[in-house]
């Protein structure tokens, strides 16, 4: 198997262990759940490094690797959605995003032979997905470690760096659902 199938083996592989995880509050869980997210940005990033500069790419990849990362995020964001964090109705629109791309556009793309590049707006919405994702778990961390700030400012920072992703996402569907009409 090539490191590149297995870094992406390994997202979904955490994906499963985080929703097993993250729902445990104490602090090692959350701390634990850190990792796992920092692991899925390091693999996703090398997967891809390593997939280009060597020339490693397998049609396995090319399914999988957006596949793992989507299942990866939505999972992390569903946890936050079961512990009150994420407002339900944010994470039915990454959920619907996600599925528009991954279960509509590209299978029909591919049906029609054509290459479904990646856009700009979502490698920056994945990049913030990222960024938002360790902003929120340190605040989880934080709230374990201490009660010098009040937990409901962490919600709140957490709400806001959730509705900019919601923006990007939106966005970012739309950029892909332009290629429709072209």
């Amino acid at each position: 198997m090539r490191i590149t199938n297995a870094l992406t083996l390994g997202r979904l592989a955490a994906a499963v262990i985080l929703l097993a995880v993250f729902t445990i509050d104490t602090l090692s869980a959350k701390v634990f759940s850190l990792f796992l997210i920092l692991f899925a940005q390091v693999s996703d990033f090398l997967d891809g490094y390593l997939a280009r500069s060597r020339s490693l790419v397998t049609n396995f990849g090319k399914l999988f690797d957006p596949l793992a990362d989507c299942i990866f995020f939505i999972t992390l964001f569903g946890c936050f959605t079961l512990i009150g964090y994420m407002p339900v109705w944010m994470f039915l629109i990454l959920l619907f995003r996600e599925l528009m791309i991954t279960s509509f556009l590209r299978p029909y793309f591919s049906y029609k032979k054509i290459v479904l590049s990646a856009k700009m707006s979502g490698k920056v919405k994945t990049a913030a997905q990222g960024i938002v994702a360790n902003i929120v778990i340190v605040f989880l961390i934080l709230n374990h470690l201490t009660s010098a700030i009040d937990g409901e400012i962490y919600k709140m920072i957490s709400l806001w760096c959730f509705f900019i992703i919601i923006v990007l996402s939106l966005y970012s569907l739309t950029e892909y659902l332009r290629e429709l009409k072209e």
